[in-house]
């Protein structure tokens, strides 16, 4: 629903190519635990990586806790030959308590 949102907000094409292979809910995990959760969690089908190689794209997520999730999505994204990958979130989440 975002990623439309923003496709549609900057008359820019919707592609969505990455599939999750693996990894559990990030709820409850601390930082480490996302970062190895998610790792090589998301792959780029080859048929479906020509869509993106060699451009520039916009990954959109929901929540940003500590990063892990867009890490592991834009590595795989590059690893498939995109250009570059530039993350847009709509909320940001302390990942830890403070107290």
């Amino acid at each position: 629903v975002l990623a439309r949102s923003v496709s549609r907000f900057w008359d820019l094409p919707l592609e969505d190519v990455l599939v999750r292979r693996s990894g559990r809910t990030q709820v409850r995990l601390g930082p480490r635990e996302r970062a190895e959760n998610v790792r090589g969690a998301f792959v780029l089908p080859l048929h479906l990586g020509s869509r993106i190689q060699g451009r520039d794209v916009i990954l959109v997520d929901d929540v940003l806790t500590t990063g892990s999730t867009a890490m592991a999505a834009a590595m795989a994204m590059e690893s498939g030959g995109v250009n570059s990958v530039h993350l847009r979130t709509f909320a940001r989440a302390l990942p830890f308590s403070l107290g």
